[in-house]
């Protein structure tokens, strides 16, 4: 991969119209809407430099495929409107956070051209961790997360 956008585009988009679409982008409107009418039942105060943890409920409400400047590819571009959005505590979000953080750490180090071998013992972490970050195209033999999509498959889940 040879930029930080290929590099998260993975697994890649469907095409649109015979047109490869390389990237995906989230507009999320109307957020305020529910986290005001919640703190009109419950007031808070915040601070500068204060973290809140949001958790937002989103209908997708539109997608549209701009170009990609000096190319024929395209941009899945999308509109979510927040229905509803409540602040929640670090430690309701904090795994998904991190895992989305070591996703990102990945994807920019695989368009850098690094490649991190795993420590000793470490297998099934750094393989639970390539899975994560869309390396496995194919079931990949050893895997503890490929084996358990391909377990839910066969299941029909």
């Amino acid at each position: 991969m040879t930029d930080l956008a290929s590099a998260l585009a993975a697994p890649h988009l469907s095409p649109m119209e015979g047109r490869d679409v390389l990237r995906s982008t989230i507009k999320i409107v109307r957020t305020g809407d529910g986290l005001s009418a919640a703190l009109a039942i419950e007031p808070r105060e915040f601070h500068h430099g204060e973290k809140v943890y949001v958790v937002v409920e989103c209908l997708v409400t539109n997608i549209a495929f701009p170009p990609v400047k000096d190319t024929d590819a395209l941009i899945r571009q999308h509109v979510l409107t927040a229905e509803a959005a409540t602040i929640v505590d670090e430690s309701l979000v904090r795994g998904v956070l991190d895992d989305q953080a070591n996703r990102l750490l990945a994807a920019k180090e695989a368009a850098a051209g690094i490649v991190r071998l795993p420590y000793e013992g470490d297998e099934d972490e750094a393989m639970a961790e390539a899975h994560a970050a869309g390396e496995h195209k194919s079931l990949v033999d050893d895997c503890p997360e490929c084996a358990h999509e391909s377990e839910l498959a066969e299941a029909g889940e």
